[in-house]
């Protein structure tokens, strides 16, 4: 992605297809690189959903972390609504989101 070789670009989003794993945000944001909007938007999705209905705090406060650099500006209502998170940790880091 850093080199733009749009030529690995299918063998990335298989990559990302099957099974990411701990990988899937960097693979989605290399993808973005390379033309590839769909993996980053399937990505601020599952983030939204995690943020709002985990329930794991560490989950929730990671989620809103990794959407605060993916998608600030889109995310904006994700972070508003977990203002309400019952987590004082999740919503000071909703609050810095908002900011």
């Amino acid at each position: 992605g850093e080199i733009g070789a749009t030529s690995a670009a299918p063998q990335l989003r298989a990559l990302y297809d099957q099974d990411p794993g701990e990988h899937r945000i960097r693979l989605a944001l290399t993808l973005k690189s390379l033309g590839d909007e769909a993996p980053i938007r399937q990505e601020v999705g599952r983030l939204s959903d995690l943020a709002l209905s985990s329930g794991e705090e560490r989950v929730r406060l990671q989620a809103i972390r990794d959407l605060a650099v993916l998608a600030r500006d889109s995310s904006q209502e994700v972070f508003s609504q977990a203002l309400k998170d019952p987590s004082p940790t999740v919503r000071r880091e909703a609050e810095r989101a908002l900011k």
